[in-house]
């Protein structure tokens, strides 16, 4: 990773992973951290304990889910049937690309770019939480991507019960979240439901979150999404 440039000329997620060679079928990559440029890679494959290992993203960068999409669209060909994702925005045409790329890719990994308060979001969630409740043994992950954690809350009294089952009891089944929130935006205890948090800091341009009291930075290569 020594040869890659950072800050204001960020590579590409291609150059990253070029760089940094094969990575575990069941890894995603967050990103790099500064401190020895190493990759922070989230496992889809364990869990264990009472919260499910669910990320939120304080500052609302929407960029950290673009990555993620991204990372999972480019998977080899051989590991795409293990790992799919599906995006709830309010804001459909910043996701155009991903839709309408999605749309010519054969078995694509991602399920939809879905609206909130649409009935298509309702149908998504309701599988997702009777999958999860039949607790079959899957051998694949499902990331769930939330742009703007805080509608949520403002979802029907049964859609909501779907999205917090999920969050609650995902990770049982191997499904994820990974959401994003304004800073002045307040979640009613939503966020104890993730496990990791960051932060972004605008003026570093850095994701900045807590390890063994220990804040490290993490910056993020740039995506075609």
């Amino acid at each position: 990773m020594t040869n890659i440039v950072k800050r204001n000329n960020n590579p590409t997620l291609e150059d990253v992973v070029s760089e940094i060679g094969p990575l575990p079928s069941e890894a995603i990559l967050l990103g790099i951290v500064e401190e020895d440029n190493l990759p922070l890679l989230f496992d889809t494959s364990l869990w264990s304990g009472i919260v499910s290992p669910n990320i939120l993203i304080w500052n609302g960068e929407t960029d950290f889910l673009k990555l993620v999409a991204e990372y999972i669209l480019n998977r080899d060909d051989n590991e795409k049937d293990e790992m799919e994702f599906v995006v709830f925005t309010r804001n459909v045409e910043e996701w155009e690309f991903l839709a309408n790329k999605t749309n010519r890719v054969k078995n694509s990994p991602c399920i939809g770019v879905i609206p909130f308060w649409s009935d298509l979001a309702d149908q998504v969630l309701l599988a997702l939480t009777s999958w999860i409740h039949a607790g079959h043994h899957p051998n694949h992950s499902i990331v769930v991507l939330v742009e703007g954690l805080e509608n949520v809350l403002n979802l029907d009294f049964e859609t909501k019960q779907n999205f917090n089952y999920i969050l609650l009891r995902g990770g049982k089944q191997r499904v994820f979240a990974i959401g994003t929130v304004t800073d002045k935006e307040t979640l009613h205890g939503l966020e104890k439901m993730f496990q990791t948090k960051f932060n972004y800091n605008s003026k570093t341009d850095r994701y900045e979150f807590l390890e063994n009291d220990k804040t490290l930075e993490v910056w993020i290569p740039k995506t075609e999404i």
